[in-house]
């Protein structure tokens, strides 16, 4: 089984709900399986490359899964698509 990193699980700052529109877009990139830049509200990880395999709810609390990655829906501030050269 591989090993899951909680990113933010445990942040102390209330969990603010995510919109409809940016929930709709997370779906949206894991249904076309796109590689993704996560701009996160984080010092020690400001970033985060990958795709997007799961969203899902946990006490209250969205999280989508990147990688072997769990971040918490409200501290991601921006979204980039890699586009790569074929």
């Amino acid at each position: 089984m591989q090993d899951i990193q909680l990113i933010f699980m445990n942040d102390i700052r209330h969990y603010k709900r995510v919109s409809c529109d940016f929930y709709d877009h997370l779906l949206n990139h894991i249904l076309h399986k796109q590689k993704l830049i996560l701009h996160l509200d984080s010092e020690d990880r400001p970033t985060l490359q990958g795709v997007i395999e799961d969203v899902f709810t946990k006490e209250g609390e969205e999280f989508c899964i990147v990688g072997n990655h769990t971040i918490r829906l409200d501290l991601i501030k921006d979204i980039t698509t890699v586009h790569e050269n074929l």
